[in-house]
């Protein structure tokens, strides 16, 4: 990543609560979580929902959506369920795409986590990563392919 893009703390505490609020609900629901667009609030961020026929749907909807936001909106963070492999192993994963107003650039974000599954309880595997820089959707419109 280049020292000319690269998250703001602000942009970084979005992505963070995202994480948090997809980590949180995989762990309640064991596995169910419903892809979210979060953005900032005067007190705590605001949160849309997306559901769809497919996973692929809702992220699309929540990419269209960030594209759309009003132009007092500073920033956004996109949470789905996902997967992170390796070279040795598929991970499950919180994905979270997240840009700032004013910056052509966007981060996705990734933290990893095991399901409980049997005896095994959930875990939260390792830190939060970053995966790669993808155009913000605020310059795109919303319109780009899946990242």
């Amino acid at each position: 990543m280049s020292d000319e893009h690269e998250p703001s703390d602000q942009l970084l505490d979005l992505i963070f609560a995202a994480l948090d609020v997809g980590i949180d609900t995989v762990r309640t629901t064991n596995g169910g979580m419903h892809p979210f667009l979060m953005t900032p609030g005067d007190d705590k961020p605001a949160f849309t929902r997306f559901v769809g026929d497919s996973m692929e749907d809702c992220v699309r909807m929540a990419h269209e959506t960030a594209g759309q936001l009003p132009d007092d909106v500073p920033a956004y963070a996109i949470a789905a369920d996902g997967y992170l492999p390796t070279d040795e192993e598929k991970f499950d994963a919180i994905i979270v795409e997240a840009a700032e107003r004013g910056d052509p650039v966007g981060f996705v974000f990734a933290q990893r986590y095991r399901p409980a599954k049997g005896k095994r309880k959930f875990e939260v595997l390792g830190r939060p990563a970053l995966i790669k820089e993808v155009p913000s959707r605020f310059e795109i419109g919303g319109n780009a392919s899946d990242s």
